[in-house]
């Protein structure tokens, strides 16, 4: 400080002189006197701390001679409590009436104030594993409880279903009451999700990666599934081809639930289609398309049996060969009777379909007739 007041003397006398113009001497005295009160602050803070240090020291000599003054008793007394705590905080408890209840209490000692003993590892890693052991047994505790009161609302919700079905009119009206209030709070989740995905970027990240992960496991379940039903019908069949009876029977009646279930979506289909011209025409070229892709297979099959039929396969020309005529013979003429039926039914999407297949086929027959005749 004593150099810096200096250099401003010294800096004033060469103004005053007319040594130094005036615009140097401004921008000077700027420097130095933003220099100075710098100083003066950073001295002031180190005068602050040095007594905050020295007044520390004071007061653990004191804490010190005290825990010298009782260092051999026999009984804690008030007197010795009064000397060495100056209070005591005490927390509200976490973990209600339970075993796992905790409450903090800080002890603040007279000239030291809260001092708590640094842990050693060992005690660290200890605390640590004993709080993990407690917060997995409150999740587990947690979980039973939602679960049993799942079940108890389930049994009693079952109840009252059962009653409302025998025709008690009370309970009736209180199952409608669940439906309802259950409706509500699907609404209120959907809702609630839907403006967290809007607001919250990360939040509609993570449900993205859920769902996607989600949608992963049902296809491979779904292909585990339609794999396991594959190689049991396949089996059911080998044993119906063998003269199994029972494999007959059960394999007829498969067929028989999965024409039912066809003939249903089938009819759904259609009376949809009928209410919606969208979804007419959507039918329209899935059928389309599926045609397409059903033709072209068949037709490559087709052509690798006659490829194995002109190699010497003697199986593919005696038996297989044959077979897949007569089939394609019959499931063409069953097509074009379900086709024709369906348009006499008065369907006008089935009787143009039928009105174009016609004009196919007089078209191909032409064409075929002309390059005979040429």
């Amino acid at each position: 400080m004593m150099d810096l007041d200096n250099l401003i003397k010294g800096l004033y006398e060469n103004f005053t002189l007319g040594r130094l113009p005036e615009r140097q001497f401004n921008r000077l005295m700027t420097e130095y006197d933003t220099e100075q009160s710098n100083l003066e602050q950073r001295m002031s803070e180190l005068e602050t701390a040095t007594e905050r240090i020295s007044n520390k020291a004071v007061q653990i000599d004191k804490f010190v001679r005290l825990v010298k003054k009782y260092r051999d008793f026999e009984e804690m007394t008030s007197p010795m409590l009064n000397d060495f705590i100056e209070k005591v905080v005490i927390y509200e408890a976490e973990g209600g009436r339970t075993k796992d209840r905790t409450q903090q209490v800080d002890i603040y000692f007279n000239f030291i104030g809260n001092f708590v003993l640094p842990l050693s590892e060992d005690e660290v890693e200890a605390l640590q594993s004993e709080e993990a052991r407690r917060a997995e047994e409150i999740a587990e505790r947690k979980r039973k409880s939602s679960k049993k009161s799942t079940q108890k609302r389930n049994h009693k919700r079952a109840e009252i279903k059962a009653k409302a079905e025998a025709g008690d009119s009370e309970a009736m009206a209180e199952y409608k009451a669940i439906l309802e209030k259950g409706r509500q709070n699907n609404r209120k989740r959907s809702e609630k999700m839907r403006e967290l995905r809007m607001s919250d970027p990360e939040y509609r990240a993570k449900m993205e990666e859920k769902e996607r992960l989600a949608l992963e496991r049902e296809k491979k379940r779904q292909e585990r599934a339609t794999k396991k039903k594959k190689i049991a019908l396949a089996e059911l069949k080998e044993q119906a081809e063998k003269g199994n009876q029972e494999a007959v029977r059960e394999l007829e009646e498969r067929r028989a639930i999965a024409r039912e279930r066809s003939r249903k979506s089938a009819e759904r289909r259609k009376q949809r289609a009928e209410n919606d011209p969208e979804y007419a025409k959507y039918l329209e070229e899935r059928n389309a398309e599926y045609n397409r892709r059903h033709t072209a297979r068949r037709k490559e099959q087709m052509e690798a049996l006659r490829a194995r039929a002109e190699a010497g396969d003697q199986k593919a020309q005696s038996h297989q060969l044959a077979e897949r005529k007569q089939y394609q013979v019959r499931a063409t003429v069953r097509s074009y009777r379900k086709m024709r039926d369906d348009a006499l039914s008065g369907d006008p999407i089935s009787k143009e379909r039928y009105e174009k297949t016609l004009s196919m086929r007089r078209e191909a027959y032409h064409a075929k007739k002309s390059e005979q005749t040429a």
